[in-house]
């Protein structure tokens, strides 16, 4: 995961800590600036293997993506702000872009970096699908997350990350 994920956006992070517990009814998992670390929870994926890949791989891949982003979001203004506010105010900066980016460029990677990930996964990509299909349009990000259940930010994010790295090829 490191050497895939840091090469892809040419970032190496910093040791964090890794913590892990079983104490969980979902497989998730999340990462933090502040306190900057990752969680991950031990249970295993309910819809079995969604993206090919087994489900520590595909939460690690994830999880490690967002690090990576933390890392890369450490320069510049934001830089300046960690070194003057420390860590508060370059946590506070995170929230200058928005949170359907750093999920979906997640996605995005667990999919670029593996030879599966749910990038590739019809049944992930099914929700949006349906939706286009009967309303035959795209409605604004914040609009489909409050409307429908059944679409996650993450569903909706591949979607709008995906087209950008295609814009931008």
């Amino acid at each position: 995961v490191y050497d895939a994920d840091t090469m892809n956006m040419q970032a190496r992070p910093k040791k964090m800590p890794i913590i892990i517990s079983p104490t969980s009814c979902t497989s998730n998992g999340y990462t933090t600036m502040l306190p900057y670390k990752m969680f991950l929870y031990t249970k295993p994926s309910d819809y079995g293997e969604l993206s090919g890949m087994y489900w520590y791989q595909n939460l690690m891949s994830h999880e490690f993506r967002h690090i990576t982003q933390y890392s890369q979001f450490n320069k510049g203004l934001a830089r300046l702000a960690h070194c003057v506010l420390g860590g508060y105010g370059w946590a506070g900066l995170q929230y200058s872009v928005p949170q359907w980016y750093y999920e979906g460029d997640a996605v995005y990677a667990e999919t670029v970096t593996s030879s599966s990930g749910r990038g590739r996964s019809a049944l992930f990509e099914m929700p949006v699908a349906a939706m286009l299909v009967e309303n035959s349009k795209l409605f604004p990000y914040d609009k489909i997350i409050q409307r429908d259940i059944s679409i996650t930010n993450l569903n909706i994010a591949n979607y709008n990350n995906s087209f950008i790295s295609l814009s931008n090829s």
